[in-house]
């Protein structure tokens, strides 16, 4: 580059820098000898290192404000509030830098852009880059097994959640939230195995499945109709295992109820395999059957069958009272805090 006029030649050789010099330079610099040229050479080299200082410094700033961008846009995501809190927090980081009197920090704050739309791409940003990161995680390991369970979220939404552990050729062990799947209509087993199937396309397919783990529900192990016997069905042939807790929760129920049956008295019942795992049996060992029947058939008054009329109803009402649920919840015996959720929010 020429110290001079600041222009980048194509090729940085000696006859291209005297050629250039000869042609525009030479009448107003042929006066400077020795020391006044050496001394004007110096200076011009000072001004171009001070420009370059000044676009590094932008980039510097820039750099910073966009990792803020995504910080911020990380934090709002996780405590659940909505994208356009941002020029919020944006608001209240400037006027606290004001207040100290940091006027370079007020600037600093200021270009920080944390408008809806913004926060709204950054999410979405964040999001490629997980899900880049999970494929190459799928892509580079040597087998993975996958872990199935199905739940239902505040709203009544069934959601099934897929969790997926991968090893490496080095014998590196990787777990994550592979995907979280809203399942709107019913939770047959077809539906588990669409849904199923539908996110291992997309990450790769069944090539290096190796074991799936579920909950042991009908719907997950059934043999023809169930997710187990869908996923043989359609070639992919990997043992498909009970959860352990699940088992270990049902043989310490039964040894509970032949307690029971013997007139013995349960008071605590320890596992330290799960947390809930000790309510979910007490709850089963005692007998709710005259709470729990009047609580169900009051709930399929409101929601069960086809009464889609009375249940739209009830939901409005909920809405307009501001209620804390949205809609009562269906008591589920395969579900171990089914009994406790269902309870809640009737009363």
């Amino acid at each position: 580059m020429c110290l001079v006029c600041l222009e980048t030649l194509s090729a940085m050789k000696d006859f291209n820098l005297s050629r250039h010099y000869n042609t525009l330079h030479v009448v107003k610099f042929k006066k400077y000898t020795a020391a006044a040229r050496a001394a004007v050479v110096a200076d011009l080299k000072t001004k171009v290192h001070k420009q370059q200082q000044l676009f590094t410094g932008a980039t510097t700033t820039q750099e910073s404000s966009l990792k803020a961008s995504y910080v911020v846009t990380i934090e709002l995501a996780k405590a659940k509030k909505p994208l356009s809190d941002g020029e919020i927090v944006k608001r209240c980081a400037v006027e606290t830098a004001k207040a100290f009197g940091d006027n370079s920090m007020v600037k600093n704050f200021e270009t920080v852009s944390l408008s809806r739309r913004t926060v709204t791409r950054r999410i979405a940003e964040i999001h490629d880059h997980v899900e880049g990161k999970l494929k190459q995680l799928i892509h580079d390991c040597k087998y993975f097994s996958l872990a199935l369970d199905e739940s239902t979220d505040v709203m009544d939404v069934s959601q099934l959640l897929i969790f997926i552990r991968t090893i490496d050729s080095s014998f590196e062990v990787h777990e994550e939230l592979l995907k979280l799947v809203s399942l709107h209509d019913t939770t047959k087993g077809t539906d588990i195995f669409n849904a199923v199937n539908s996110v291992a396309s997309a990450y790769g397919g069944f090539d290096k499945l190796s074991a799936v783990v579920t909950d042991g529900a009908p719907a997950m192990q059934g043999r023809h109709t169930g997710f187990a016997g869908l996923l043989q069905q359609s070639g992919v042939n990997c043992p498909i295992l009970h959860c352990i807790i699940h088992q270990v929760s049902n043989l310490i129920l039964g040894y509970c109820l032949t307690l029971q049956d013997k007139n013995r008295l349960i008071l605590t019942v320890k596992c330290n395999l799960h947390v809930s795992l000790q309510e979910a049996l007490c709850a089963k060992a005692l007998n709710f059957s005259h709470v729990m029947d009047l609580v169900t058939k009051v709930t399929n008054i409101i929601r069960g069958g086809n009464r889609s009329l009375s249940h739209r109803r009830f939901i409005a009402f909920l809405d307009e009272v501001d209620a804390t649920y949205g809609d009562l919840q269906m008591h589920t015996e395969i579900r171990w805090m089914s009994r406790g959720k269902c309870l809640e929010r009737f009363f």
